[in-house]
């Protein structure tokens, strides 16, 4: 997918950038984007069903857009719009901004003990030695202004989470040609860099779901070298899974064939989680294959239409 941006920086000035997003980048940004939980094995289900519930709307991925169901429900597009606007803005966020980390803002707030009331962003995103908020929206209609961006960045700079800044990611004309309009951003807060305590506990949850996966009586487990750094491969065991319930439903669907990627660092990241000093990992896009900058992947076993 031709992904068209319209990118504003902190200094004001616009420019358009194009980047081709491959379909295993937006599965992984899709299923892990704003999270409100850490991925665990026993929640395997719900991911794999996401797909299969939403696959209608992929069929013409690679003209650059979403498909229409023949029989629409309206609360289902709806809700189908917003998890595109997440990964999009999860996947620009690593790109545009060069985070390694993102997490549902309500998550953090959970962890901080804050209550959930008032106005705050979708995601909260970390890099080397900085975070930032961001809220992400996804429409299908063929037009954002100015002014609705002006809307959009207040609300990312709402949250009580410090941040150094904060920007409003928007996604549209989800329908006909993805656009998005990526404003990075109007404030510029501090917050004290040797504050890991956050980073550090979010990161281990994460890690700590995603080592679940290691377990070879469901998954064929392999080593790659990506980028010359090791990664498990972990290939679902569908005879398995089927047994166990989570991919009963799969077993006519065989274009779900894929692999989970995670770093062999994924030991050390689930024990001590991770810090601002991290250097994030050059992302790896191929047709197939795609490592995010948090090390974890996605590896579609099928030829790409």
């Amino acid at each position: 997918m031709r992904l068209q941006v319209i990118y504003r920086d902190r200094k004001g000035h616009t420019r358009r950038i194009n980047f081709n997003v491959t379909k295993p980048a937006f599965i992984k940004h899709m299923g892990i984007a704003g999270m409100g939980y850490a991925p665990r094995l026993h929640k395997f289900r719900r991911v794999i069903g996401m797909f299969l519930h939403y696959g209608d709307y992929f069929r013409d991925f690679s003209k650059n857009k979403f498909s229409e169901p023949l029989i629409q429900d309206p609360t289902e597009k709806g809700q189908f719009s917003n998890l595109v606007g997440k990964a999009i803005a999860d996947y620009l966020s690593k790109r545009i901004n060069r985070a390694f980390f993102t997490v549902n803002y309500e998550f953090a707030m959970r962890e901080r003990r804050i209550p959930l009331r008032g106005y705050r962003p979708d995601l909260i995103a970390f890099g080397k030695n900085f975070r930032f908020a961001i809220e992400a929206k996804g429409f299908s209609k063929s037009y954002v202004s100015n002014i609705e961006m002006n809307g959009y960045k207040l609300q990312a700079c709402s949250g009580p989470i410090p941040v150094n800044f904060a920007v409003a990611s928007v996604s549209y004309n989800l329908y006909n040609s993805v656009k998005c309009k990526y404003y990075d951003p109007f404030i510029d807060y501090r917050f004290d860099e040797k504050d890991e305590g956050l980073l550090k506990k979010i990161s281990r949850q994460y890690y700590s779901g995603l080592k679940e996966f290691l377990n070879e009586k469901y998954f064929e487990i392999q080593t790659e070298i990506y980028r010359n750094e090791e990664f498990y491969v972990l290939t679902p065991r569908y005879k398995t899974l089927i047994s166990w319930g989570t991919l009963r439903c799969i077993w006519k669907c065989w274009f779900i064939k894929w692999s989970l990627i995670l770093t062999k660092k994924i030991d050390k990241f689930a024990k001590e989680g991770i810090t601002g000093a991290l250097a994030p990992f050059e992302m790896f896009e191929e047709e197939n294959v795609y490592i995010d900058a948090d090390r974890i992947g996605i590896k579609l076993l099928y030829k790409l239409k």
